[in-house]
């Protein structure tokens, strides 16, 4: 069987010595939604809602994607990969 694959948006979020509450309320997002994108239950998450979280986690925006449109939904696996990849 595979290991489950892992989400760094927990470890950025440690990192930052924030909670999931922390967040979700300094992204002005629901704490579920925190919740559902740590523990990799979410396939997509709009361009609006990733650009929050980022903004929130200080994540400068040229090094986050900005070619979608705000209602596009994005693959929230990769894009929070390419998040870990911009705070390492």
């Amino acid at each position: 069987m595979d290991p489950p694959p892992t989400f760094p948006l927990a470890t950025i979020r440690k990192r930052k010595l924030l909670s999931q509450r922390a967040l979700a309320n300094e992204a002005g997002v629901a704490l579920s939604t925190i919740y559902l994108l740590e523990a990799g239950k979410t396939e997509h998450a709009t361009f609006k809602v990733m650009r929050a979280i980022t903004t929130a986690l200080n994540v400068p925006p040229n090094q986050s994607p900005s070619s979608a449109r705000s209602s596009t939904p994005l693959q929230t696996p990769s894009l929070i990969a390419h998040i870990a990849d911009a705070q390492l």
